[in-house]
């Protein structure tokens, strides 16, 4: 890490340590952890002790924001370990991404999963990450198909469903789904994944806590189709800017035939929003910024919903 990156991280370090110090303790541990000390804390809730590696010290907020939503995590072997609500996911050390994805899940319920019967039916997970959604669907008896088409991101995802005894109900796809067969390279943060964005060809390098993936992307049509995959009852689409492509791609639609859409836009939902009225769609509220959630569900002719 550089001399510019290391002060950035000391000062979203700092920033933190307030609301750090409303979950864990004692606070002079807190202050210091980035230049000396073990890195162990105690949690005011329930008085349990709480590790963190001290190469890992930038973890400490993420960590205090999953504990304070009832998710313990551990590092075993430089792999992140989370348990929470009976359920165990792995992820790359660095990775501040999934306390979020697992609230967000988990407790805010943003996939709605207690207003729908997931048994039985086939959901697509496209842009899978780590496995938390895909097996929070299996759980509730869904037959899934993951897809995540980032290699750094495949073996957690493996290793989680594994972990989580969901072989049978998960399979994954290792590809990303497109209009076209190509690899395209990918800069990736390792301290959340969520930022994933295409490289340039020209640019020289990724700056900070970045690793450079290369993508195998399909054809969606010719890939479902070989793969017999048809109709699904849920789709969710959280990846990172694909759901414009895929939206142009219309009989991918006219494959899969969802009866229910969960999806993050990220350059703005109205034109999706639009669409997918225009398909039939009952598009619920949503935030009219950049980045935010659509959810929709198809009109059945004669359907009192």
């Amino acid at each position: 890490m550089s001399i510019r990156d290391k002060i950035r991280a000391l000062r979203l370090y700092y920033k933190s340590v307030r609301a750090i110090s409303q979950v864990l303790s004692p606070n002079w541990h807190i202050l210091t952890f980035p230049f000396f000390g073990k890195g162990e804390f105690v949690s005011h809730s329930e008085g349990k002790v709480f590790s963190v590696p001290k190469k890992y010290w930038q973890m400490l907020p993420s960590a205090a924001r999953m504990i304070e939503v009832g998710a313990y995590p551990y590092w075993k072997d430089d792999v992140l370990h989370v348990a929470f609500q009976g359920s165990e996911f792995t992820a790359p050390p660095m990775d501040k991404s999934l306390g979020g994805t697992l609230k967000e899940i988990f407790l805010d319920n943003v996939y709605k999963l207690d207003e729908m019967d997931l048994n039985g039916k086939v959901v697509l997970d496209v842009g899978a990450y780590v496995g938390d959604s895909a097996i929070a669907f299996a759980k509730q008896g869904a037959m899934v198909h993951a897809f995540e088409p980032l290699p750094i991101l495949q073996t957690y995802l493996k290793e989680n469903i594994r972990l989580n005894n969901l072989g049978n109900q998960i399979e994954i796809h290792p590809v990303g789904l497109s209009d076209k067969n190509e690899v395209i390279t990918i800069n990736a943060t390792t301290c959340g994944f969520a930022g994933a964005t295409v490289l340039d060809s020209t640019e020289k390098s990724a700056k900070g806590e970045r690793v450079l993936q290369n993508l195998q992307l399909v054809n969606a049509v010719e890939y479902l189709h070989k793969s017999g995959i048809g109709k699904v009852y849920f789709l969710k689409l959280d990846c990172e800017g694909c759901e414009y492509a895929l939206f142009q791609n219309v009989p991918f639609w006219e494959m899969i035939k969802p009866e229910i859409i969960m999806m993050e836009f990220h350059r703005g939902g109205a034109v999706l929003a639009s669409k997918l009225e225009e398909w039939g769609y009952q598009v619920d509220p949503y935030e009219k910024g950049q980045v935010g959630y659509i959810y929709a569900r198809f009109q059945h002719e004669n359907s009192d919903s």
